[in-house]
């Protein structure tokens, strides 16, 4: 895990030896042009995320793990709605991929 803070908020990139670009879920679509994959839990098909390319690798993992973090957020949001709680809590900042 490689942590990454950004506006205030820790982010935690997961490192691959087994990918040239050296983040899991981050391939090197062109010389210099970097995406972020997702893998879809209903169909197993991959997904590229919106946004375009990245200039780098570390921000397609970047880009990668603040879309996990927001999914997170809706998901607590979304169980907190469900079992009658009226609240809605922050998920937490420090993130991994699975």
């Amino acid at each position: 895990m490689e942590p990454f803070e950004d506006g205030g908020v820790v982010y935690e990139l997961k490192l691959s030896s087994k990918t040239s670009t050296g983040y899991q879920c981050v391939v090197e679509e062109r010389p210099g042009e970097f995406q972020a994959k997702a893998t879809l839990v209903k169909g197993g098909g991959q997904v590229t995320l919106p946004g375009g390319a990245c200039k780098t690798a570390r921000e397609a993992a970047l880009r990668l793990a603040k879309q996990k973090a927001s999914q997170q957020q809706v998901l607590v949001k979304k169980r907190a709605a469900t079992s009658g709680k009226v609240r809605a809590r922050r998920a937490p900042l420090s993130f991994s991929f699975h």
